[in-house]
């Protein structure tokens, strides 16, 4: 592992075998050579079993990013601060955002808890990192990228996602944020929903980088039950624009996994709790 060279190990996810639990939840754990580890997303209660049992220590993590302000990346973030008092917090500045949900036909709250909420409010500001376009971590040479631009014509935000209580305002996740890092061999992105859409994601961060190259994205691209369309653009994106390597897991879709896996079957490998990524 060279200095920039990172390994990223799912600590939360949808899928994971014995002994490791599952959940509807993202965290991941990402190191480097030399350097404290850093927390992309809590998840909601499996972090501490699998970290332990991964041989992961949470205790030494010096920074947690968020990459929004679901439950489902969240949860654990009061408990995660107990343990880790002194790691910095990144995250939008939108975090505090309300987000609910109509997929079960009546409104759900689905944002951070009020314990959470709390518990980011108590922390110093200088152990709080609020960005609204990017932060850079340059002794990690990552770059968090928020406000994400929504730009084509198939990736629009979800219809049953609003940000207010009666559900009337649609949310358009202005909270979002992706990590970059800039390796030897290219961008490896790293997403907990992709809200904003694959598509726009990686534009994004393309015109933001001056053209750099994506190498690898990992995480969950929010494509279950999206149509036809939006999932053959995205693989015709991963194909032309020659993103060597795709992990999807999470909110990505058992079938639309299959289908992106089927199509790309050289490119995309599923990912799970447990899996660890590295690219040297």
């Amino acid at each position: 592992m060279t200095a920039y060279d990172p390994l990223i190990t799912i600590l939360a996810d949808n899928i994971a075998s014995h002994p490791l639990l599952s959940e509807h939840g993202f965290s991941c754990f990402i190191e480097f050579k030399n350097m404290k580890p850093i927390l992309f997303d809590t998840g909601k209660t499996v972090l501490f079993h699998n970290a332990k049992t991964l041989g992961k220590n949470l205790s030494n993590v010096s920074k947690l990013i968020l990459s929004h302000g679901h439950y489902d990346h969240t949860d654990a973030l009061t408990d995660f601060f107990s343990l880790c008092s002194k790691a910095q917090l990144i995250c939008s500045e939108h975090i505090f955002t309300e987000h609910y949900s109509m997929k079960t036909g009546v409104p759900r709250y689905i944002g951070l808890s009020e314990k959470n909420i709390k518990t980011i409010q108590a922390l110093p500001n200088s152990q709080k990192l609020y960005f609204k376009n990017s932060a850079t971590l340059s002794s990690y040479n990552i770059t968090v990228y928020g406000s994400i631009r929504q730009t084509n014509a198939y990736e629009k935000p979800s219809p049953l996602l609003y940000s207010n209580k009666t559900c009337t305002t649609p949310d358009t996740m202005i909270d979002e944020a992706i990590v970059c890092i800039e390796t030897d061999k290219g961008l490896v992105l790293i997403t907990g929903c992709c809200h904003c859409g694959f598509i726009n994601m990686c534009n994004h961060i393309i015109e933001e980088t001056g053209g750099k190259h994506i190498y690898a994205v990992i995480g969950g691209f929010h494509l279950e039950g999206v149509s036809n369309e939006r999932i053959r653009a995205t693989i015709d994106f991963i194909r032309t624009h020659k993103i060597e390597a795709v992990y999807p897991c999470h909110c990505t879709g058992e079938k639309e996994m299959q289908v992106l896996k089927t199509a790309l079957p050289s490119i995309v490998k599923i990912a799970h709790c447990g899996m660890s990524i590295s690219f040297s």
